[in-house]
């Protein structure tokens, strides 16, 4: 399944994007909650899919 990144600010909104994805089945999520953050994780895990607001 597809490994995703959520970077978002508000903890808030990564648990409800969280949440809903993990109810839809995905199990391979992670979190960033700033752009340097994301950078990282991106360099590091090389998500699938990238979620974030702007």
């Amino acid at each position: 399944m597809a490994r995703i990144l959520m970077v978002d600010d508000a903890a808030f909104m990564r648990k409800v994007i969280k949440d809903t994805l993990s109810k839809a089945g995905y199990t391979d999520l992670h979190e960033a909650e700033d752009g340097a953050m994301a950078v990282e994780k991106y360099n590091e895990l090389k998500p699938d899919l990238v979620l974030m607001d702007i």
